[in-house]
């Protein structure tokens, strides 16, 4: 089960804050080394946690960052 804490979900939090919001299938393919099933895992334990929001559009689920990144210590 993933979690919020795993070193996937921090990645995915960084690259829809740095790159906009980004479909599933470009986020599995270009930067991780998993299948879209295993990343829409983690991606609904984002959801769930209220971090990441998606929308379909098409045959495509859009994911964004609903939550605004950590303050750098």
């Amino acid at each position: 089960m993933p979690t919020l804490a795993s070193a996937v979900g921090r990645e995915v939090r960084r690259l829809v804050h740095n790159g906009g919001p980004q479909p599933v299938q470009a986020l599995a393919d270009g930067h991780f080394a998993m299948r879209r099933p295993s990343l829409s895992e983690h991606l609904r334990a984002l959801c769930e946690a209220g971090l990441v929001s998606g929308q379909h559009s098409g045959r495509q689920h859009i994911n964004r960052l609903e939550a605004a990144p950590p303050a750098k210590v």
